[in-house]
């Protein structure tokens, strides 16, 4: 499937055969829930979940922006999880003059703790990965990161890469080694360690 939109808000969505969505969209709130035991190829496609409910996506191991517009990983609202806890590399390639964001809020919490690197390939286009958690028990589950790398060569005023956490959220890096344009925003409520990290280029 791709560039095709899947919005669950109400029942069950089973969609047992299904392994791949490019460019593409899961939807989940309310008492809503989706299967998608086989769904292992969603480069470029975005995940939204909110209402306290939990999408699982045991089979992506990889994601590529793959020239997509603006992807974005969204968990809201207390109990709310997206769980992608296969994933081990995050390439956020995307369209010029757009943002792939990641961001846990109002509780919500996204499960990225096997992902080691996340970077893009080197090209002058404008466009970053911007990771974001807010509010009380929000958090991004970062746990293995070793590298999160910034390459895009665009030097036109565009913004970089970053961190921001804010009203008590939560990102974790424990083994956060290596980054490069990458901004950190904190507001002194939030929780974000870099104890490991070595190499900081153009980053502050």
């Amino acid at each position: 499937a791709t560039t095709s939109q899947f919005t669950v808000t109400q029942g069950s969505l089973s969609l047992p055969a299904l392994t791949r969505l490019e460019q593409g969209a899961l939807t989940i709130s309310g008492g809503a829930t989706i299967s998608v035991p086989l769904l292992s190829n969603i480069n470029g496609s975005s995940l939204y979940v909110s209402g306290g409910q939990t999408l699982s996506l045991p089979a992506v191991t990889n994601y590529e922006g793959a020239g997509g517009s603006a992807p974005v990983f969204r968990a809201s609202g207390a109990g709310s999880v997206l769980n992608l806890s296969n994933l081990t590399n995050l390439d956020f390639s995307i369209a010029h003059a757009t943002n792939m964001t990641i961001d846990a809020q109002t509780g919500g919490r996204i499960d990225l703790s096997r992902v080691t690197q996340m970077s893009d390939t080197v090209a002058s286009a404008a466009r970053s990965l911007r990771l974001s958690s807010s509010g009380t028990n929000s958090q991004i589950d970062l746990s293995s990161l070793v590298n999160f790398l910034d390459n895009s060569t665009w030097s036109a005023g565009w913004n970089s890469s970053s961190f921001t956490v804010n009203s008590s959220g939560t990102i974790l890096v424990p083994e956060l080694q290596s980054i490069k344009e990458v901004y950190s925003t904190l507001d002194g409520s939030g929780t974000l360690q870099f104890n490991k990290l070595a190499t900081a280029t153009t980053s502050q």
